[in-house]
C-alpha cells in the first residue's frame, strides 16, 4: 500500500526529520527486493504502520485497504477473491484459487488463515494470475505475509487494548542478538471476546464470539555470505465468526421458520436449543531458509512443513427444529522444499529458476445427527468420510532483459505436475447399538493434472517517474477431488473437478508526479477465465456439497491506487476497482428456488428438474439445473473503493496521529444463480483512530472506531439448499482504547 514516508535519521543520530513525500516501497513481486514503481505488476502493500494505525488485526479487514479484494470467513476456512477469482470453496483438501504465503513458505489451506496477524512486517497482495513465480493455485492472485526478521539492534513493543464486547486484545514482540552474528525473536498475541455481537433468540446463548492466541519465534545466523533462518509458529482460534447461522432477512427457512418472528435481530440467530456453532482451529508451521551469495548468483533453499487442525460443529438446518446438526474434523499436512538460484541484478539480465516440491495429506471427516436420523432410529449418526494426499512438482525459470536503458522484456515459464490420491470415500448410516444400517464405500481413485503456465510482459520507461506495462499471464488451479461430497448413495467414486485456466491480458502504469509528492499506478485487465470450478450443494438423495466446473467466464475491469503526500506528516491514499465479469458458458447449474411461505420466483423455462418437482416437505427451496450463461461471476463487486487520510502533529507534549478511512464495497453475487436472496448488498464503512505519542516516544495512547455509523452487512452468503438462504454477518461497529510501548 502507498505510505507516507516515515521519518529518517539525520547524520546527527538520535534526531530526525520528517519530509513530505511518498515513501519508496519495496515488494517482492519479482521474488527478489525490488522499488514497487520498477515491478509491471498490480501490487498492493499494507506496512505494519499503517496497519496499526488502522487497527487491522485480521485478514477480513485488509479488504476495506484493497479494493476489488474480498476475504472472506466460511466456517472453519477462509475464501479470498481478487477481481472476482477465486474458490467459494473452503473445505480441507481444496486449496484456495488466492495462494497464501508467509515468509516465502506456501500455505495450502485456507484453514490457516483465520488467526489474526501478529509480528508482521507488510502484507503485499498481487492482483492477477501468479503462476510463474508463484504457481499453482495463484489463479487469482496472491496473498504475501511477511513476518518480522530478528535484528541485531535490540527491540521491543507491545499492546494491550480494551475494546467493546468485553474484548481484550495483546501483543507483544522482543528481539535480541545472542551474538555478533546470531539474533533472535518472539512475538505473541493473544485476543478473548467474552460477549458476542448478538444472541440466539431461543436461548440467550452469546453468538458470534472469537478468542485466539499464538507465537512466533524466529533465529537468523548471519555469517556473510551465508545466512540461516529458522521460524516456528503456533495459533490457535476458537470461534463461531463466519458460520452462516441466520436465515436472509425476509425469507423462511426451514419448516417456515423465521428469524424476525422470533425477534431475532441481524446479529441474532435461533438455532436448535443445545446446538452450538463453533469452530476450533490450530495451525502449526515451521520453516527454514538458506541462502548463499556466490558473487554473480545466489542460492536460496526454502523448506516448510505446516499442520493444520479443526474440528467446526453447526446446526445444517440453522432453524428451531433440530432436523440435521454436523460435526467434523478436518486436518492437512504439508511438506514444500523449494530451490531458486538468482542473478544478483548488476547486469542488463536479472533471472531466476528454480524447483518446487509439495506433499499434502487432507482429510474430510463429518459425523451428522439430529432428528432426521432419529426418525430412523434415536441416536444414530451419518458418517461422511474421505481423504486426498498430494504430490505436486515444478520446474520454473523466469528472466528480464533490458533491451534499452529504457525498454525492457520480461518471460517466464512453470510446468507442473500434481498427482491426486483419493481413498476412504464414503458414507455410513450407523445406529445406536452399532450397527451399520446402509453404506456406501469406501471409495478410491488417482489422477494426474499437468499444465504449462507463463508469463510475458514489457515494460517502457517513458521518464525517470513514469513507466508503463503490458503483460499476458496463465495461471491454474489444479483439480481436486470432491472430498465432501459422498452420500450413503454414492455408488460410485467421485470424479475430480478439473483444473481451472485463466489467460490475463493486463496494461497499465506507473508514476510518481510533482517531485514525488504524488504516486499514481493503475492497470486495466481482461480475463480469459475457463473450466472454473465452483461450489454448490445437491438435493436428495445425493445430498451433499459438490464442485462441479463451470463453463467459462469473462472478467473485465480497470483498478488505481493514489498517494497524495501535500506536506510534511500528511497524507492522503485512494484505490478503486471496477469489474465486470459474467459466466460465458455454464450448464447444467444447480439452481435453488425458494418455495412457499417465500415468496415464488419464477422457474424459468429450460431449468430440468434435478429431484424433486417440488422442495421435499419443510424444504424452502426446490432445486433444478440450469443454464446460467449470462450470469454475474461470484464475488466481484462491479464498484468499490476507500480512502484513508494520515496526518501526524508534532507538538512539545508528543506527537498525535490522526487517522480516518472510507470504504465503499459490496453489491455482488455469492451464487453463480444471482438470485436476490444471495447478493451482498453494498456497504459504507468509516473508520478512525487518534494516537498521542508521548515525548521519548516510548508509550502512546490510540483511541479507534471501526463501522462508526453502524453498517450492517455480510461476511459472506450461503447458498439456499435445504436450510434456506443464510449469512454470516461481519463485524459491528467496535471500538476501544490501545495502550502501546516501543523501546
Amino acid at each position: 500500500m502507498p505510505a507516507l514516508a516515515q521519518d529518517a535519521q539525520t547524520d546527527g543520530g538520535d534526531e530526525t526529520q520528517r519530509t513530505g513525500g511518498v515513501k519508496e516501497i519495496v515488494v517482492t513481486a519479482n521474488r527478489r527486493q525490488e522499488n514497487l514503481q520498477d515491478v509491471p505488476v498490480s501490487v498492493q502493500q499494507v506496512s505494519s504502520e499503517v496497519a496499526q494505525i488502522l487497527s487491522i488485526d485480521d485478514p477480513t479487514e485488509i479488504t476495506a485497504l484493497v479494493p476489488g479484494f474480498t476475504f472472506q470467513r466460511q466456517a472453519a476456512g477462509s475464501t479470498p477473491f481478487i477481481r472476482g477469482v477465486g474458490s467459494t470453496s473452503s473445505f480441507i483438501g481444496n486449496e484456495p484459487s488466492v495462494a497464501l504465503f508467509v515468509d516465502d513458505v506456501y500455505v495450502p489451506t485456507g484453514n490457516a488463515a483465520v488467526f489474526e496477524f501478529n509480528g508482521t512486517d507488510s502484507i503485499e497482495v498481487l492482483k492477477g494470475p501468479q503462476g510463474t513465480l508463484f504457481g499453482r493455485n495463484a489463479t487469482g492472485g496472491v496473498i504475501h505475509v511477511k513476518t518480522k526478521d530478528p535484528s541485531f539492534m535490540p527491540e521491543m513493543d507491545g499492546s494491550i487494548s480494551f475494546d467493546n464486547f468485553e474484548t481484550i486484545k495483546a501483543k507483544a514482540y522482543v528481539s535480541l542478538p545472542l551474538s555478533d552474528n546470531i539474533a533472535a525473536n518472539v512475538s505473541a498475541f493473544r485476543v478473548y471476546q467474552n460477549e458476542g455481537w448478538g444472541e440466539n433468540a431461543l436461548t440467550g446463548d452469546e453468538v458470534f464470539f472469537n478468542e485466539g492466541w499464538g507465537v512466533r519465534g524466529k533465529l537468523l545466523f548471519d555469517f556473510d555470505a551465508t545466512q540461516v533462518l529458522l521460524s516456528g509458529t503456533y495459533a490457535n482460534r476458537f470461534s463461531d465468526q463466519g458460520i452462516a447461522s441466520r436465515v436472509v432477512p425476509g425469507y423462511f427457512g426451514f419448516g417456515g421458520y423465521s428469524p424476525e418472528a422470533v425477534g431475532a435481530g441481524f446479529y441474532d440467530t435461533a438455532s436448535t436449543p443445545g446446538v452450538f456453532n463453533f469452530y476450533d482451529t490450530d495451525f502449526m508451521q515451521v520453516s527454514g531458509k538458506i541462502e548463499h551469495d556466490f558473487g554473480g548468483v545466489t542460492l536460496r533453499s526454502i523448506t516448510g512443513y505446516s499442520d493444520t487442525n479443526t474440528d467446526f460443529v453447526f446446526d445444517l438446518d440453522a432453524a428451531p427444529a433440530n432436523v440435521l446438526n454436523a460435526g467434523v474434523t478436518n486436518y492437512s499436512k504439508a511438506f514444500t522444499q523449494e530451490f531458486q538460484l538468482l542473478s544478483n541484478g548488476d547486469k542488463r539480465l536479472d533471472w531466476i529458476v528454480g524447483a518446487f516440491y509439495l506433499q499434502d495429506d487432507a482429510l474430510f471427516d463429518l459425523a451428522a445427527f439430529g432428528g432426521a436420523l432419529d426418525a430412523l432410529a434415536p441416536g444414530a449418526i451419518q458418517t461422511e468420510r474421505a481423504r486426498q494426499k498430494t504430490k505436486s512438482y515444478s520446474a520454473f525459470g523466469q528472466a528480464n532483459f533490458e533491451i534499452t536503458d529504457a525498454f525492457s522484456v520480461t518471460a517466464g515459464l512453470r510446468f507442473t505436475s500434481d498427482r491426486r490420491t483419493e481413498s476412504e470415500g464414503g458414507a455410513s448410516i450407523v445406529l445406536p447399538n452399532g450397527v451399520v444400517a446402509v453404506a456406501s464405500g469406501p471409495f478410491g481413485s488417482e489422477a494426474t493434472f499437468e499444465k504449462l503456465t507463463w508469463r510475458l510482459a514489457t515494460d517502457y520507461q517513458v521518464a525517470d517517474d513514469i513507466m508503463i506495462y503490458a503483460s499476458y499471464n496463465r495461471g491454474f488451479k489444479s483439480g481436486v477431488y470432491n472430498l465432501p461430497g459422498y452420500s450413503v448413495a454414492t455408488s460410485a467414486p467421485l470424479p475430480p473437478v478439473q483444473p481451472e485456466v485463466l489467460d490475463a491480458y493486463a496494461v497499465g502504469f506507473k508514476s510518481e508526479l510533482f517531485d514525488r509528492l504524488v504516486r499514481l499506478n493503475a492497470e486495466a485487465f481482461w480475463y480469459d477465465f475457463s473450466n472454473i470450478q465452483v461450489q454448490n450443494n445437491v438435493a436428495p438423495p445425493n445430498a451433499g456439497t459438490i464442485l462441479s466446473n463451470a463453463g467459462a467466464a469473462e472478467i473485465k475491469g480497470f483498478d488505481a491506487d493514489l498517494t497524495i503526500a501535500p506536506a510534511t506528516g500528511l497524507s492522503i491514499i485512494a484505490s478503486v476497482s471496477v469489474l465486470d465479469g459474467e459466466y460465458t458458458s455454464f450448464e447444467n447449474a444447480p439452481t435453488f428456488f425458494p418455495q412457499p411461505p417465500n415468496d415464488a420466483i419464477p422457474i424459468p423455462a429450460g431449468c430440468a428438474f434435478t429431484a424433486y418437482p417440488t422442495a421435499p416437505p419443510g424444504q424452502p427451496a426446490a432445486q433444478r439445473s440450469c443454464d446460467l450463461s449470462g450470469s454475474n461471476t461470484v464475488n466481484t463487486p462491479p464498484f468499490s473503493a476507500s480512502t484513508t487520510v494520515l496526518y501526524n502533529l508534532m507538538t512539545e507534549a508528543g506527537d498525535f496521529d490522526f487517522a480516518a478511512s472510507y470504504t465503499h464495497g459490496g453489491d455482488y453475487f455469492s451464487e453463480p444463480h444471482n438470485l436476490e436472496f444471495v447478493r451482498v448488498p453494498s456497504y459504507d464503512l468509516v473508520n478512525g483512530s487518534i494516537t498521542w505519542t508521548e515525548p521519548s516516544g516510548h508509550f502512546d495512547v490510540r483511541l479507534f472506531v471501526n463501522n462508526l455509523t453502524k453498517e450492517e452487512y455480510y461476511a459472506y452468503v450461503a447458498n439456499g439448499g435445504t436450510s434456506g438462504p443464510k449469512y454470516a454477518p461481519a463485524a459491528p461497529r467496535t471500538y476501544g482504547v490501545e495502550l502501546g510501548f516501543q523501546f
